[in-house]
């Protein structure tokens, strides 16, 4: 696989950022670190 594709760092959570209903918000998971 392509260096590029794979993740540089794991952190595990507690809970997943999500709007009023209940969607995943990508935007905010590159932000936890």
């Amino acid at each position: 696989m392509a260096s590029y594709k794979y993740p540089r760092l794991i952190e595990f959570v507690e809970a997943l950022p999500m709007t009023a209903t209940g969607k995943i918000l990508k935007r905010e998971l590159g932000r936890t670190r």
